[in-house]
């Protein structure tokens, strides 16, 4: 209930109901691909971060422990709501490619006020398995 209270606060009079065990969707209908990142508020507009997963559609459709096509690092996903419970989809904000394959996450993005930009930390290990 302390949740709920707190959503409708900061959606003002109407509470965003946050719904738990399943699989989110963005304001576009698609599915929210953003595992083991985090949230970041600037202003009034809170920025989630996380791990897209090549195989996330696929596990979704079937999530059983032992479906292993949700391995597969794609990219690192930003969404961006007022009320914790609508995400829009701002796009990639990293692509494997520029990290080089392998596995990317545990990661999260804070803002440096020493360069004035936001910084993304992150583990990740090379094809190879390098790393990490």
């Amino acid at each position: 209930m302390a949740l709920v209270g707190l959503m409708a606060s900061a959606a003002g009079s109407h509470a965003a109901i946050i719904q738990n065990d399943v699989f989110w969707k963005d304001t576009s209908g698609n599915l929210i691909g953003s595992q083991g990142g985090g949230v970041l508020k600037v202003g009034d507009v809170y920025y989630w971060y996380g791990v897209n997963y090549a195989g996330a559609a696929t596990y979704a459709a079937n999530p059983v422990p032992d479906n292993t096509t949700r391995a597969g690092f794609k990219s690192v996903s930003c969404y961006s709501s007022t009320d914790l419970a609508h995400w829009k989809s701002e796009g990639d904000a990293l692509t494997r490619d520029q990290t080089g394959g392998g596995w990317f996450g545990r990661l999260g993005v804070v803002y440096n006020a020493q360069s004035g930009k936001y910084v993304m930390l992150a583990q990740g290990r090379g094809p190879d398995h390098s790393g990490g």
